[in-house]
């Protein structure tokens, strides 16, 4: 089996899709969702049947910054044992947090046929080997139903939470892709989530008290500038530049209307944001559009290291599998961003090696 991969990772026998990171002392760790290529009959899977199965989360590792990988194994699965996240776990984060090594991820409760996507967010310690502490259920959709209203975000219908045919026949309700960060001397949270009026946004928690036992707060859904442009927006990544004194945001963005819809169908981007503050407001990275130029077919990316040597964002994506088969569901080779475009340029340019 091949375990080592340059400029990109195609892996032979999985789909990979949506990316985190984490860097130490020179080392980048890399996870991703993954699913086989093919069943335990081998049979072909579709990629755009990817849901109907259990997904793993993959880690990969690189000692020169992105430009090799080598297979580090499956490093999380879902657990029957917790009801939360025994349906499936989605995507997530991991961090270092005061030299605490934190994970924050997705967990799936599938409740029936009818509802096997209820989204809870999770949160775990981990050791240098990446081994897990036992996970715990910050917020539930379904648990914490009303707390998440009033706190000024939307869920559907609560018997009608994790639809199959997603939110009033469209696109699942977000309430997923938890990121963890430090920011102002506080511990915080963004998710993927929607404003009370049912538009995308990204959610917020603050944190208090040790990571062994978290007392979580629901800050106010941050508002994006754009969002009559999309219908979801996923994976955020937040990180501080100094040079700007301000937050960047990449995060990825569908006009999805159905979670019927084929790949082919739906227009997926890679977006830039600037912030003062991460409450916001956020304004596009660009001064005439929040998308990212040159980085079409990409989706879910990670920013594998802030260079502020070189006044560039290094980062790594996979395509959609709206891709040709060969790439669909597969990283591409890293690509960067120009700091000093921030502002300046009316739409950030993304390039590669």
């Amino acid at each position: 089996m091949i375990d080592f991969f340059e400029q990109g990772i195609r892996h032979q026998d999985l789909f990979l899709w949506d990316a985190w990171s984490v860097q130490k002392d020179g080392v980048i760790n890399l996870f991703t969702l993954s699913i086989p290529r093919a069943d335990e009959k081998q049979r072909p899977i579709s990629p755009d049947d990817r849901n109907s199965h259990q997904f793993s989360i993959f880690r990969f590792e690189s000692i020169d910054n992105g430009i090799t990988w080598k297979a580090k194994g499956i490093h999380r699965r879902p657990n029957p044992s917790c009801l939360y996240q025994s349906g499936n776990v989605w995507s997530g984060s991991v961090s270092y947090i005061d030299e605490t090594l934190v994970e924050t991820f997705t967990g799936i409760k599938a409740d029936s046929a009818e509802r096997p996507f209820i989204q809870s967010l999770f949160i775990a310690e981990l050791d240098t080997e990446f081994g897990s502490k036992m996970p715990q259920c910050l917020v539930s959709s379904e648990r914490d139903y009303e707390q998440i209203l009033d706190a000024g975000y939307f869920l559907q219908p609560k018997q009608q939470l994790g639809s199959v045919e997603g939110e009033a026949g469209g696109c699942i309700t977000a309430w997923r892709d938890p990121f963890v960060f430090s920011a102002d001397d506080q511990t915080l949270i963004a998710f993927a989530a929607k404003s009370a009026d049912a538009a995308p946004a990204i959610g917020l928690l603050q944190l208090t008290g040790e990571i062994s036992d978290p007392r979580p707060q629901l800050l106010p859904p941050v508002i994006l500038p754009d969002t009559r442009d999309f219908t979801q927006v996923e994976m955020p990544k937040i990180v501080f530049i100094d040079a700007l004194g301000a937050y960047l945001m990449l995060c990825s963005t569908t006009d999805r209307q159905s979670e019927c819809q084929p790949g082919s169908q739906v227009d997926s981007r890679l977006r830039l944001y600037v912030a003062q503050r991460v409450q916001g407001p956020w304004k596009s990275a660009g001064t005439r559009t929040s998308i990212i130029d040159g980085v079409d077919g990409l989706f879910g990316a990670t920013i594998l290291e802030v260079d502020e040597v070189a006044s560039r964002l290094i980062c790594i994506a996979p395509y959609t599998s709206s891709a040709c088969e060969a790439l669909s569901l597969s990283f591409a080779p890293r690509f960067f961003i120009d700091l000093t475009d921030v502002g300046v340029k009316q739409q950030i340019h993304a390039y590669f090696d």
